[in-house]
């Protein structure tokens, strides 16, 4: 199970400039808990994240609510795993 906890914008160590979003939450698994963070790089503020996230809680698709965002983004969003831990745990795609 996957508890989002925060949002946080973010912004770049070199220039200063606005990139997105940083979610941070917790995994909970067979071994425990971890907690977890991942960026979205995206225009949106916490504002429209917040709305569209109680929007996606209320029960709408989460592909409705965040188009904008890729496959990989929302599945960390609903599990919480990276790119990397889904085909870790899943295998490559055919």
């Amino acid at each position: 199970m996957f508890i989002l906890t925060s949002v946080q914008h973010y912004y770049s160590d070199k220039t200063g400039e606005y990139v997105g979003l940083m979610l941070f939450g917790l995994k909970t698994t067979f071994e425990g808990r971890k907690e977890r963070r991942f960026l979205i790089e995206t225009e949106m503020r916490n504002q429209e994240f917040v709305k569209r996230f109680n929007d996606w809680q209320a029960g709408s698709l989460i592909q409705y609510c965040f188009p904008m965002f890729s496959d990989e983004q929302r599945e960390f969003m609903i599990t919480g795993m990276t790119p990397e831990e889904w085909k870790e745990e899943m295998g490559e795609e055919e």
